[in-house]
This record gives C-alpha cells, structure tokens and sequence, in this order.
C-alpha cells in the first residue's frame, strides 16, 4: 500500500461464523482513504478494499471527478471496524480544508490541531 499512514488497527473487528460445517472469518471493516488526483485535488472516499478501490479509480470505473482526473495516487489510509464508522470519517474528512487534509496525510498532528482550532 502506497500510504504514507499505516491502517488504524484497534478499531478492527472481526468474528467467526459456521457455514456449511466450515469456519470462516467475516470482517465488516472499513477504510476512509485519500487519493491524489493527477490536477493536485484531493479524493476523499470509503471502501471495504483500497488496493481494489484504487485500481478501480485509476480504471475509470470509479466516480465522474476521478475518471476525468487519472491517475489517482493513494495518499492516506485509516481502517475502521464498520462502514457506519468509515462513511462518518470519509464525511468529516471532506469538511477540512486543503491544508487540513494535508496535515493529516503527512501525520503532522500538531499542525492538524492548529487547524482545528475555532477562529474567533
């Protein structure tokens, strides 16, 4: 994965079910993620897998602003144990601004609460 930030793990669930007398894991994660348009923009976006998801994107199957914008680089990755959770964070995420987004690609976490900080 081309992410500059590792997958949050403690959010991860996973549980195991019987199906036709074999085990299998299910796991409902998900991943907000950030790609890179190939006009500087940002692509904020969720997804049960992000090598697929990107490989989508960069095949022009993914949505209008991407497919006319290729390649796509994937920047930022962050897992999540639901979809809930991952669609509430993807949400949140395209609220910021530019330079919020991009002090959290670039894991700089003061500068990230710089920018959150009301202005008055």
């Amino acid at each position: 994965m081309d992410a500059r930030r590792t997958p949050r793990e403690s959010n991860v669930l996973s549980e195991r079910s019987k199906s036709r007398g074999r085990t299998h894991t299910v796991s409902p994660e998900c991943y907000a993620y950030i790609l890179r348009c190939s006009d500087g923009s940002y692509y904020v976006g969720c997804t049960g897998d992000p090598q697929e998801r990107v490989r989508v994107h960069n095949s022009g199957g993914g949505p209008r602003y991407t497919a006319s914008r290729l390649p796509v680089q994937l920047l930022y990755v962050e897992r999540f144990g639901t979809m809930e959770q991952g669609r509430r964070r993807e949400v949140q995420i395209k609220r910021w601004s530019r330079a919020k987004k991009e002090a959290l690609i670039s894991g700089n976490l003061e500068m990230l609460k710089e920018l959150s900080k009301r202005r008055t």
